[in-house]
């Protein structure tokens, strides 16, 4: 699959991005290539075309959407007072951590109904008040791993999964594919921040929802990976 140099650049015109296939740009470092703004993504190293044959390319699609579907149900009911129970959140560990699922049981079996609805309510009830993205997103974190047996990635497969249009999965293939070649397998808070804002930046260009983004890119490593 042809990388970005053979494919288009993208200029910075007073802060917006403008694509033109003539020319190669030399843009500040400290910008984005997609966007043209300053942030936390300035090394993200995929340009939105290499995607496009991703997006229905999982293997676990129809698992994916089913679990979406069933959490929303649930989320739907509840109304205001939203929040997931212990079997949901199993659900979930589940889903992320596939053959490593064992390496949390035990931490999750201890997990009581009513401290998983607690945090996991007070979580969702963030995405109501008008905070700050980076606030809200620190701190439904911080809740979410406060549980015992929820790492890094487990809470942001939770926050993916429940509001997939402003969340993604922390993941070493999506951090590897969206800052070629870097190689990363733990993950703080900044981490996540950073891979968070490069693919909300494609999920811009793309139209397409944050949560996709990143399905797309996880994909898009294990091609690469396979093609070696």
């Amino acid at each position: 699959m042809p990388g970005p140099s053979n494919m288009y650049e993208y200029e910075s015109t007073e802060g917006r991005a403008t694509r033109n296939p003539h020319v190669t740009v030399v843009t500040d470092p400290s910008r984005c290539k997609l966007c043209g703004k300053r942030g936390r993504h300035p090394s993200i190293n995929v340009v939105p075309d290499q995607l496009l044959p991703f997006f229905h390319a999982s293997d676990d699609a129809w698992e994916t959407r089913k679990l979406k579907e069933d959490l929303a149900g649930v989320l739907g009911k509840a109304g205001a007072s939203a929040s997931l129970g212990v079997e949901e959140l199993r659900r979930i560990a589940r889903w992320k951590l596939g053959s490593q699922w064992g390496r949390v049981e035990g931490h999750l079996s201890q997990l009581t109904e009513d401290l998983v609805r607690c945090v996991t309510g007070a979580t969702l009830a963030l995405s109501g008040h008008d905070l700050p993205d980076e606030i809200a997103t620190r701190v439904s974190l911080d809740l979410l791993r406060s549980l015992p047996g929820v790492g890094m990635g487990v809470a942001s497969a939770v926050l993916a999964l429940t509001l997939p249009d402003h969340y993604c999965v922390i993941d070493f293939r999506g951090w590897r594919a969206l800052f070629h070649p870097q190689e990363r397998r733990e993950f703080t808070k900044a981490h996540y921040l950073t891979y968070r804002a490069g693919v909300i930046c494609l999920a811009r260009q793309l139209d397409r929802s944050v949560q996709d983004v990143d399905h797309a890119l996880w994909e898009l490593d294990r091609h690469r990976q396979a093609s070696k």
